[in-house]
């Protein structure tokens, strides 16, 4: 596991290419879309989320102060988000911006001071074990839209076609303009068998909406919660809002207990 101490932000480089053809290259045997980080989220067709009614969710900046993921708010002092979002080879100069609805203007802005991303996590496989803890410089103070989401029992696993929320700041269109404000949808969550039929993954979760997959390119690291709990953390889809391609969630459950040892420690 990554881990590291809090600096001043440094450039992505060649880290980012090496991660870019990893995930171009799984894409190409897999179908999967690459949700490598990028200067934009998008939940299509979503509304625009009230304040308080996601206060979990969190803007995670990358070193030059733009969003790069989601990620969700699980204590004062820790974040989780999805592992691929973070250069492995600067894990520094990343922030947190929360307690808004604005992805750029808002709320306060805390220093990420160190990184740890899932055991076995490697850049070069971005889509397994998609999972990581980030600490904070200085403590969240909870309020009307900051508090933490509610984890699940270590493998606890969603019920099938049951209902979720996803949000996230982005396009509520395919290939559309870019809102300012978080926006949040619902989608159903599909079973282990239909989920492997549709993607051929069997170690994630899947959910979509009518119109398929509605967390797309970019949207790496947001929250996928049903009945106040963290079940997912949106790592890849298939296909961006077609019908009958969901998107693809690590689950959270696996990797309760890890979050819990690793805070604690």
């Amino acid at each position: 596991m990554a881990n590291n101490d809090r600096s001043g932000g440094r450039k992505q480089t060649a880290s980012r290419k090496l991660a870019a053809r990893a995930i171009a290259a799984l894409a190409a045997t897999t179908g999967l879309v690459a949700v490598q980080a990028s200067p934009a989220a998008a939940i299509i067709d979503g509304t625009p989320a009230e304040f308080g009614q996601i206060p979990y969710e969190v803007v995670l900046q990358n070193p030059g102060g733009d969003l790069d993921c989601g990620a969700s708010i699980i204590d004062q002092t820790h974040v989780v988000t999805a592992a691929h979002c973070l250069d492995p080879l600067v894990l520094t100069g990343y922030s947190i911006r929360y307690g808004t609805l604005n992805v750029a203007s808002g709320g306060t802005i805390v220093p990420v001071d160190q990184v740890v991303t899932a055991p076995d996590y490697d850049p070069l496989d971005p889509f397994a074990n998609d999972i990581a803890l980030l600490k904070l410089a200085n403590p969240i103070q909870y309020g009307t839209n900051a508090q933490p989401v509610i984890l699940p029992a270590q493998d606890g696993a969603p019920e099938p076609d049951s209902s979720a929320t996803v949000s996230g700041w982005g396009v509520l269109t395919k290939d559309g303009p870019l809102p300012a404000t978080l926006h949040v949808a619902t989608v159903r969550i599909l079973s282990p068998d239909t989920c492997h039929d549709a993607s051929g993954t069997t170690d994630k979760i899947c959910a979509e909406a009518p119109q398929g997959n509605i967390a797309c390119q970019g949207d790496s690291g947001d929250p996928l919660v049903s009945n106040s709990t963290l079940i997912g953390v949106f790592s890849g889809g298939v296909g961006c809002a077609d019908p009958g391609f969901p998107g693809l969630y690590t689950p959270v459950g696996p990797y309760v207990d890890w979050i819990n040892r690793t805070v604690a420690g």
